[in-house]
């Protein structure tokens, strides 16, 4: 398979999959992957994508253990993989897998050269994956400094406000609610504005969560 066709498929593949027809997607992309690991069996740029691709179609359609080996190969460099791996372990009620991978991702983030905002989506991603499975003392630091580093690079508004939503998630979750609160208050309207950069699955999982958050404190 030429690189050119493969990127074709590519750009396929992610308009199917922003259709919600995941199952077309894989079946698509499945072939793509297989034709062009033969053609590049030491790998390829367009070949990462495309199983980054395959990884999120068949976590669309919720095979998640099938879908992990396609997230494990880039989940120490791209956000999105990592958000995927970490998510299918949490759908998978998979709490050790979960810290192990936050563990192992915090220690090479600390070592690595990445920017201020690279550290800062990926320390979100893990906080928010610490939040759902309740781990709010791990959770807790992590979100913390996510949102210091989001504040240092100049984020939009609305990455602000998610870091702001899951920090307070993970101090209600520690029985700190004086705190949580008013941080939940200001982040709320925030997130309910449209940003064109924002994936809408995230935008609207966030926007899910700090809303049950805040109505769990008004009562």
């Amino acid at each position: 398979m030429l690189p050119d066709v493969a990127e074709a498929i590519q750009t396929l593949g992610t308009l199917l999959l922003t259709m919600e027809r995941a199952a077309d997607a894989e079946i698509l992309l499945r072939e793509a992957v297989e034709g062009l690991e033969k053609c590049y069996p030491g790998g390829h740029a367009t070949l990462t994508q495309l199983r980054g691709l395959l990884g999120r179609s068949l976590y669309n359609l919720e095979r998640f253990e099938e879908a992990i080996p396609y997230f494990e190969g880039n989940a120490s460099t791209k956000v999105a993989d990592l958000k995927y791996l970490l998510s299918s372990f949490v759908r998978l009620d998979n709490r050790v897998e979960v810290i192990a991978h936050t563990d192992a991702s915090m220690k090479q983030l600390r070592n690595s050269k990445s920017t201020v905002a690279t550290k800062a989506g990926r320390m979100q991603t893990m906080a928010w994956a610490l939040n759902q499975i309740e781990e709010f003392d791990k959770s807790e630091p992590i979100a913390r400094e996510a949102l210091k580093l989001a504040k240092e690079a100049k984020l939009s508004d609305w990455i602000l406000a998610r870091a702001e939503a899951t920090h307070a998630i993970a101090l209600r979750g520690l029985g700190r609610t004086d705190e949580a609160k008013p941080m939940l208050e200001a982040a709320y309207p925030r997130l309910l504005l449209e940003d064109d950069k924002i994936n809408n699955e995230d935008r609207k999982e966030i926007i899910a969560e700090t809303k049950a958050a805040l109505e769990k404190l008004q009562k």
